[in-house]
């Protein structure tokens, strides 16, 4: 496969896979999945993804998972 680059990303959930729970469609989260953030879908397991909390830039959310 091509590599799509992409260190950390800020993003909607668009689809739930089966068995998740804690988050909906709609909902803004982070993740630092290391490649592949630059993509236009990204698929990621539950574990990877952080609610970003209302009100929070998306600059500053990326900044807290990157740290």
């Amino acid at each position: 496969m091509p590599y799509t680059p992409g260190w950390d990303l800020i993003g909607i959930v668009d689809q739930i896979g089966e068995g998740v729970s804690g988050f909906q469609r709609g909902q803004i989260v982070a993740a630092m999945p290391i490649s592949g953030s630059y993509a236009q879908y990204v698929c990621l397991p539950q574990r990877e993804c952080i609610p970003v909390p209302t009100g929070l830039e998306p600059a500053e959310a990326v900044a807290a998972v990157l740290n």
